[in-house]
């Protein structure tokens, strides 16, 4: 039997660095009296070393904390999400083969016995301009653009004016 059910949905996958941070959180079961709610940003650097028998060297730290929430919520309520991302010293998420810097989105829940319960998600930033066609966070990920209609989907669309 579960006791608490909640989702996180955000508007981006892909965060700039130096914008805000919207979503969402939806609570969809509820049967624990929650006292606090808060919000917090993990930075996971990791180092990875030559010999391979040998073990990464991690360091987790806290870039950002805020409360979102104080009280009880209830069946179906909605805590909008918006933080903004300008104050906090925030680097772009990278993935190397000797060293990794990964983002996590934690929410922590209080209830009234003093049990913590965690929810963690992945988020990425990046310090490129998203919607254009050379996007860095993209290009050094390692995606390859393997659409069969890659080229229809960039086509402009044809001007209804022109003359045959």
């Amino acid at each position: 039997m579960r006791n608490m059910s909640l989702t996180l949905p955000f508007a981006r996958d892909h965060h700039h660095e130096n914008r805000v941070l919207t979503g969402c959180i939806y609570f969809h079961i509820v049967r624990l009296n929650i006292l606090h709610m808060e919000m917090s940003i993990l930075k996971m650097e990791t180092v990875n070393p030559k010999d391979p028998m040998e073990r990464p060297i991690s360091q987790v730290t806290t870039v950002g904390r805020v409360e979102m929430m104080d009280g009880m919520p209830g069946k179906g309520e909605q805590v909008p999400v918006r933080w903004p991302l300008s104050g906090l010293r925030i680097t772009p998420s990278c993935q190397h083969n000797r060293f990794t810097v990964r983002y996590f989105l934690k929410l922590s829940l209080l209830d009234e016995r003093g049990r913590q319960f965690y929810k963690e998600t992945e988020i990425h930033f990046h310090r490129g301009v998203v919607g254009t066609d050379t996007l860095s966070w993209y290009l050094e990920s390692g995606n390859v653009r393997n659409w069969k209609d890659y080229k229809a989907r960039h086509q402009p669309p044809p001007n209804p004016y022109a003359l045959w």
